[in-house]
């Protein structure tokens, strides 16, 4: 059988078990159609970049053994990453956007990523269709190499689009971002050896000897990849915080075992109340848990959080069956992070969480009455991790009356303590939730001196990290839900 059909029939099998393995593997359609469209996406840049490495490579290395069968499948490989291109497309434009309605609702960036998508793929299509013999004899070898030039503008669009709207694309320290750096950077290498080499049969470029020019070109090709890779994070639509494999687990459960699975409406827009259900996943088992214990006097707590960490939202789903439901109103387009801490049955208590992505230019400003109570934190901003974690050194607050200027001591049982207050760190977004180390009769109504609240960490949590954290801290008083968001410095 030809090389070429050899590998079209291996690339359309390839995608076929690709999509049986998400579907046994991945237990809600819509999350179906996210993996699709992330490892179809991957897999049209590793065809492409396959393709765009075989004549530079065989130049350097004209004697491959298999050099012949290599330059016959350069076209038929190149075909297969238009074919998971294609594939991805259609599945983000119309699977997760919604078709063209829902372009009115992205924000200008996510439009300028979609146009860049779009646009290589228009490209790559024209290749794709003039990829055959009839195409080359029809347009003339020079028009056609011509037309297949723009392979490498269409690369350049595919990078862009992978670095503003690729999920795998929010940190460096990621492997998937580092593989496709280190990849991006030999081929690099490859295409400037080559033009150097050009140049030097074109006695256009003095000839300074290959081992300046094998020193020079990846020295080059290494800035030129330190500035995309530098500059990734100014074209991303996503925030720079890292979230690995949409989990993250609490302080003392592993992010591996659980992971929360939410299903919304396609577009999900600010200002608008959305419905959403959530279920907490046994990884291993693949099966959704059903048996909840109250914890903390709800069955679920769910704690949304904007990417700026400057809104947040505690809200406890209902539940029903194996799933949760709750309606939540996004402020504003942008990507906000769901925490839902349960207690399993016969098991430690968990948080796991997911991302979501709001889309809508209308903005909702809450509108504040005035304030009978404010939270102050007299705490110092910078703080050893290590006594904060050993409790010598606790996060202490006070409520105090705006009216009388004084601090209140008489504060109320608020879903099963005294209050809560949720860690977040800025860069990892790691969560973690404590409550005050203080007994609650110390609180009691008819002792109303005043008494600072002090939060520190249960025996049990590892090690904090350090860094800076946003604080978001929760109180009763009177009836009344008081919270108030504060930055802290761990050392």
């Amino acid at each position: 059988m030809p090389i070429r059909k050899t590998i079209l029939i291996a690339a359309t099998v390839y995608a076929l078990l690709l999509a049986a393995w998400v579907g046994w593997s991945t237990p809600l359609w819509s999350l179906q159609l996210v993996k699709l469209s992330q490892y179809s996406a991957l897999s049209s840049l590793g065809f492409l970049y396959i393709s765009l490495c075989i004549s530079p490579f065989l130049l350097l290395w004209p004697n491959f053994p298999l050099r012949t069968p290599l330059t016959k499948s350069r076209r038929a490989v190149g075909v297969a990453g238009w074919g998971f291109a294609l594939l991805h497309g259609v599945i983000g434009f119309f699977g997760q956007l919604g078709g063209f309605v829902g372009l009115s609702f992205l924000t200008n960036s996510y439009l300028l990523a979609t146009a860049l998508g779009l646009a290589s793929l228009f490209i790559l299509t024209l290749l794709a269709v003039t990829s055959t013999r009839f195409a080359m004899q029809t347009l003339q070898f020079w028009r056609w190499k011509l037309l297949h030039r723009f392979v490498y503008l269409s690369t350049l669009l595919t990078v862009l689009h992978s670095l503003m709207l690729g999920t795998h694309f929010r940190s460096f320290s990621a492997w998937i971002p580092q593989i496709f750096f280190f990849l991006l950077f030999m081929l690099l290498i490859l295409e400037l050896v080559r033009f150097i080499l050009f140049l030097l049969r074109q006695n256009q470029l003095p000839s300074v000897g290959r081992k300046v020019v094998t020193v020079l070109t990846p020295c080059l090709a290494f800035v030129l990849l330190l500035l995309i890779q530098t500059q990734s994070n100014i074209f991303s639509v996503h925030p720079s915080h890292d979230v690995q494999d949409q989990s993250h687990a609490s302080e003392h459960v592993s992010d591996i075992d659980y992971k929360l699975i939410i299903q919304t409406p396609v577009l999900i827009q600010a200002g608008e109340p959305i419905p959403i259900t959530l279920q907490v996943y046994d990884w291993q088992t693949r099966t959704p848990l059903t048996a909840f214990a109250l914890n903390h006097e709800k069955l679920m707590h769910l704690v949304t959080v904007s990417d700026t960490l400057d809104w947040f939202q505690h809200t406890h789903p209902e539940h029903q069956n194996d799933s949760f439901t709750d309606s939540i109103t996004f402020p504003k387009a942008g990507t906000y992070y769901l925490y839902a801490t349960v207690q399993p049955v016969g098991k430690p208590e968990l948080t796991v969480s997911t991302p979501v992505i709001v889309t809508g230019k209308k903005i909702v400003t809450a509108k504040k009455a005035p304030e009978k109570y404010a939270i102050e934190m007299i705490t110092t901003q910078n703080i050893q991790a290590s006594l904060l974690l050993s409790g010598k050194n606790p996060i202490i607050f006070q409520v105090i009356d705006t009216k009388t200027k004084q601090p209140v001591g008489t504060l109320q049982n608020y879903l099963g303590a005294l209050g809560h207050l949720v860690m977040i760190h800025k860069q990892s977004l790691s969560y973690i939730h404590i409550h005050p180390t203080i007994a609650e009769n110390v609180y009691a109504l008819e002792d109303p001196s005043y008494k600072p609240i002090p939060f520190a960490p249960l025996a049990g949590h590892s090690a904090l990290q350090a860094g800076a954290y946003k604080l978001f801290v929760e109180f009763m008083v009177n009836g009344e839900v008081i919270s108030k968001l504060f930055d802290i410095e761990l050392q």
